[in-house]
């Protein structure tokens, strides 16, 4: 019988996995305008700048409002119709608890950057008003007028201001007074917030919408609503999926989400494979901290039982014998690799294998690439070996990060395939020697010893079990010391990829199928690979398998009964920049080196050339004394780690660190000469 998976969820069914996002916009209120006031104006900077006009709008609301379909309007002294100053028809968002700036187009020595300018001017015994539709019919909004006006707006009974002279509104919380105050323009980038209110306060509060369900696929949406007073920017916020297990951010939809507004988020998923009760939720986040309600919801997935299908009928044989397994790689040979990198074949079967039209490539499944090697009219013997080298131009096995190599037949079947990974040495091949893989010295062509002259069968009649069989004793775990964390990548530049890196620093090769990698609280089996002694290995891509955090982490190498080989906790991640052992301890590096030593990235400047004063030399003498100790550095940690000659354990490194105190102490004292004594 199989068994099937049913989905069903407790509250509602969530899934992450393609994303898109759907804004919503709660602060855009054309029907209905919000509230603004006129908070300042401007009307001359003095004899000869009568265009030194500014008008400065203020939003009272803890949200954004849009001026699309508002106008600034004048009226002259005795003049009851509307002169338009300023139309807005497209989105131009006021934020919250902020100003917004007319100035005339002329006034170029104004103290604020205006949002917006026309050519309208304003004079004595003007007036002005906000108003929301057409030319003196639609609603308005906010107006005033100053000097001897009698125009139909507000009157507030004040003199005409002077040059650099502003009508500022008291209270911009109220209907209040104005008064005659010297000008300070404010524009869109000015928040005066109102007493009682926090600054830049960040909440949010989050639900979860249900869409659809079907089968394993689910389909549900998340909403977040920016309850707090400042405005989320699609550079610093984000949304954290803090549960299932396995950190992960998604971008905000929009590049800015202003209080009070709101964004959705719908989310798919396939079911999760294996029966059991799944939780999911998520919160907004601000640079790494999280903040607001979470929302949250459970997906159950149980296990149906459904008739095993009838059995499908066998497939017919191949017309080439299956015989045939690569037992050899040659990817990096000495020199020039191209058209010299070999493939070993062995025919463990009885019988000769035509290879015609069969085809070598460096990929896992069929169709080929274009650089595909077919092979020509060419035979295999039984119990033979046969070396190809491929030609120039065809696929090429790669030096670093790994590679698969793949036989197929003529059909497409695959017949033999191999996997490396990490840094391949210089002319050694990637052999099978009995049923281990490892790089050796070449013997392409020849027996890689003890590898079996037959494929192993089962015999017919198998000698019964005893009647009281012994039980064998279990082998003991390998010795695994010596094997350390040497190098993480946690937080990559651009193009590149995270890493751990290993070092064996024992004096005999280590097989890395007997260690785990643990992050956190989440353990990584490691590839079945042997690492030689004073090699470096680095776990990075499938294999790492686990996401390294840019905010930290401790990371554990263990061995198979779960000891601990190594440990290393790095802090915050530098970008670009690699956390690396030197001598006894680690350090940030900008020189990232997976699978090879360790490298200090220290520039030390040389003198200027012709500068031969003995400032100069001084300098200079202690400058190739600091780089000598950091090149120490950087041989003396890449050593093995020799073992004690009495106890057998590993002992430790000399600690190069010294040699960089003496330089530095040498270039200490070579300043204080200069300075002391001019030399």
């Amino acid at each position: 019988m199989q068994r099937q998976l049913m989905v069903w969820a407790t509250a509602l069914v969530v899934a992450f996995g393609s994303l898109a996002g759907l804004a919503v916009k709660t602060a855009v209120a054309q029907t209905s305008p919000a509230s603004l006031v006129i908070s300042a104006i401007q009307i001359t900077g003095g004899v000869g700048k009568t265009a030194e006009d500014f008008i400065e709008l203020y939003n009272p609301n803890p949200f954004p409002v849009d001026l699309n379909g508002y106008r600034l309007v004048k009226r002259t002294a005795t003049v009851s119709a509307d002169s338009s100053i300023k139309v807005f028809n497209t989105e131009t968002l006021i934020p919250s608890y902020s100003f917004y700036l007319w100035a005339n187009s002329g006034f170029t020595e104004i103290s604020a950057n205006p949002d917006t300018t026309t050519s309208s001017t304003l004079a004595d015994n003007n007036g002005v008003g906000l108003r929301f539709g057409a030319l003196d019919s639609g609603q308005l909004i906010d107006s005033v007028s100053w000097g001897t006006s009698n125009n139909g707006f507000t009157s507030i009974s004040l003199e005409n201001p002077q040059a650099g002279e502003s009508l500022v509104r008291v209270n911009l919380f109220e209907q209040s007074e104005f008064e005659i105050r010297q000008s300070n323009p404010r524009n869109t980038s000015v928040q005066l917030l109102p007493e009682g209110v926090e600054e830049s306060v960040n909440d949010a509060s989050c639900s979860v919408l249900l869409k659809s369900e079907s089968g394993a696929q689910s389909m549900s949406g998340i909403r977040f609503l920016n309850t707090g007073n400042s405005a989320w920017f699609a550079s610093g916020f984000s949304v954290s999926q803090q549960s299932p297990e396995g950190f992960s951010e998604i971008s905000l939809p929009e590049p800015i989400i202003y209080p009070g507004s709101q964004f959705d988020l719908e989310i798919e998923i396939t079911a999760p494979a294996t029966a059991g009760e799944y939780s999911y939720s998520w919160q907004m986040e601000f640079l790494g901290e999280g903040f607001g309600s979470s929302c949250s919801t459970i997906l159950n997935v149980e296990e149906v039982v459904t008739p095993d299908p009838e059995p499908e009928p066998e497939p017919e044989p191949e017309p080439n014998p299956t015989t045939v397994k690569i037992t050899e790689l040659l990817p990096n040979p000495v020199g020039d690799d191209s058209g010299k990198e070999v493939v070993e074949l062995y025919n463990y079967g009885s019988q000769t294998v035509n290879l015609k039209d069969w085809v070598l490539d460096d990929i896992e499944s069929w169709p080929v690439s274009s650089n595909a090697y077919k092979l020509g009219e060419i035979s295999i013997e039984a119990g033979k070996y046969l070396a190809i080298t491929i030609p120039a131009g065809k696929f090429a096995m790669n030096n670093t990060g790994g590679d698969v190599v793949t036989l197929f037949n003529p059909s497409g079947s695959i017949i033999s395939t191999v996997t490396y990974t990490g840094t391949t040495p210089e002319g050694k091949t990637y052999s099978l020697v009995g049923s281990e893989w490892g790089w050796f010295e070449s013997s392409l062509g020849i027996a890689n010893p003890p590898l079996p002259e037959s494929e192993p069968e089962t015999p017919e009649d198998p000698d019964p079990e005893p009647e009281n069989p012994e039980v064998p004793e279990q082998p003991e775990a390998p010795n695994l010391t010596g094997l350390i964390i040497s190098e993480i990548y946690p937080a990559p530049s651009a193009g590149q990829r995270e890493f751990v890196e290993l070092y064996n620093g024992s004096n005999s090769s280590l097989n890395l199928k007997f260690a785990k990698l643990a992050i956190g609280n989440r353990v990584a089996s490691l590839p079945d690979f042997l690492l030689p002694s004073g090699g470096y290995y680095s776990v990075a891509d499938a294999e790492l398998k686990l996401p390294l955090a840019d905010s930290g982490k401790t990371i554990q190498l263990l061995s198979e009964n779960g000891a601990v080989l190594s440990e290393v906790t790095y802090p915050k991640a530098k970008k670009g920049e690699s956390y690396a052992l030197f001598g006894d301890s680690f350090m940030w590096t900008k020189t990232v080196t997976p699978g090879q030593a360790n490298e200090l990235n220290t520039v030390v400047p040389n003198p200027e050339p012709g500068n031969n004063s003995p400032k100069a030399s001084v300098k200079a003498a202690a400058t190739n004394l600091l780089q000598h100790a950091i090149n120490s550095l950087n041989s003396e940690t890449q050593q093995p780690i020799q073992p004690d000659p009495e106890t057998g354990e590993p002992g430790k490194k000399t600690n190069p660190i010294n040699a960089i105190i003496v330089a530095l102490a040498s270039l200490f004292a070579s300043a204080f000469a200069v300075y002391k004594f001019g030399v």
